[in-house]
């Protein structure tokens, strides 16, 4: 960049094989650099060397803000300041969320940044959506199929399974199991009772190996390592972006009249999430699973997308997304719908909500789907 910018002689690199640290090599090399930066004739044609002088050594009491002196009666240790970070951004989201109408565009510009940094998940655009079968060349097509969808931008693979109905078909289902394709479909000779039952109703079905199921396991991932969300994207985040990578492919492939995507298990809590990304109002069928959304332990163990809780979780998922048809079930007693029911009020759009404490039959989520 500095060569593009004619000054390539202004970068100065050097490396050392050491552990972390700031050795003497370390701390001359930085004297180079001032003395050619900051001398008077402002000469940056020679880099000379700079011996250090003397001893160094480190008074931590120039280095600590309270070395040496009283700590002031308002310090808090760190559990206090966490607790209190958390207090403050709960406020925070209880004095964003909207009351009209009205309100729910400043909540979105306000939150929908931060919500989309936490999860960077996105559309692809079709023209970026690469897909092949994975059925020998020369083999017919058959009613089912085995696909890999991509990005090309991201070369990443994602395998799917396609069941077409017999006849014309205006309708498309997305499965989503946190077991994969084969446990959201079953074997083509014994079906699953959910894909038994949409399919009777001439539903489209596509189901995805969502990143860590079935064949897109990866047993090198080491996602408990050290700093690993520092330079990765989580398991979660990976599996909310297959699914809108297999929507957006369903969608530009076949061009159904209507897509519903049922997610099932904890899956439904993927789905949710990635409500607020659809490009259309999908109808959403989601299993809670009974997820206690209050406890962050939770969400380290069943939902870990760093900065999620801080984005205000569930609650801006809810006032993102555009009100389609919204099928939650399995709640339990600890899963709150109340974030929902409030996004639906606001846009008028009740009605296009079903509620359910309990977890509902393949074939009163298929009877849903059907309707919508």
């Amino acid at each position: 960049i500095y060569e593009l910018l004619g000054a390539r002689e202004r970068v100065i690199h050097n490396q050392f094989l050491y552990d972390h640290n700031y050795n003497r090599p370390s701390r001359e090399a930085v004297y180079a650099f001032f003395a050619r930066c900051f001398t008077t004739e402002r000469s940056w044609t020679a880099l000379r060397k700079v011996e250090e002088q003397g001893s160094f050594q480190i008074d931590p009491g120039h280095l600590l803000v309270f070395a040496r002196r009283t700590t002031p009666s308002n310090a808090v240790d760190a559990p206090k300041l966490m607790a209190t970070l958390v207090e403050n951004r709960r406020d925070q989201l209880a004095k964003a969320r909207p009351e009209r109408a009205e309100q729910i565009e400043g909540y979105r510009q306000q939150f929908g940044p931060v919500y989309q940094t936490a999860l960077m998940a996105e559309w692809p655009p079709a023209e970026d959506l690469r897909w092949w079968r994975r059925e020998e060349a020369g083999k017919r097509p058959a009613a089912r199929q085995e696909l890999i969808l991509s990005r090309k931008s991201a070369g990443d693979r994602v395998p799917a399974l396609l069941v077409q109905p017999r006849g014309a078909t205006r309708a498309a289902a997305l499965l989503v199991h946190p077991e994969g394709a084969q446990a959201a479909l079953g074997a083509a000779e014994s079906p699953s009772a959910l894909a038994r039952a949409l399919y009777q109703r001439h539903f489209l079905l596509l189901s995805v190996d969502a990143f860590g199921a079935g064949e897109a396991r990866d047993p090198k991932r080491q996602a408990r390592a050290m700093y690993f969300t520092t330079y990765n994207r989580t398991d979660d985040m990976q599996r909310i972006q297959d699914i809108l990578t297999a929507l957006a492919w369903l969608e530009a492939a076949w061009k159904p009249e209507r897509i519903v995507v049922v997610g099932q298990g904890v899956a439904g809590l993927w789905c949710l999430l990635a409500r607020p990304f659809f490009k259309n109002g999908y109808a959403v069928a989601a299993d809670a699973a009974g997820f206690d959304h209050t406890k962050d332990e939770l969400y380290l163990e069943k939902l870990n997308i760093p900065l999620l809780r801080c984005a205000g979780d569930f609650q801006t998922a809810a006032l993102l997304a555009e009100p389609a048809p919204l099928l939650l079930h399995n709640l339990g007693a600890r899963f709150a719908a109340e974030p929902f029911q409030h996004a639906c009020a606001l846009h008028d759009a009740s009605s296009r909500l079903r509620i359910s404490n309990e977890e509902m039959s393949a074939a009163e989520v298929a009877a849903w789907a059907g309707s919508v």
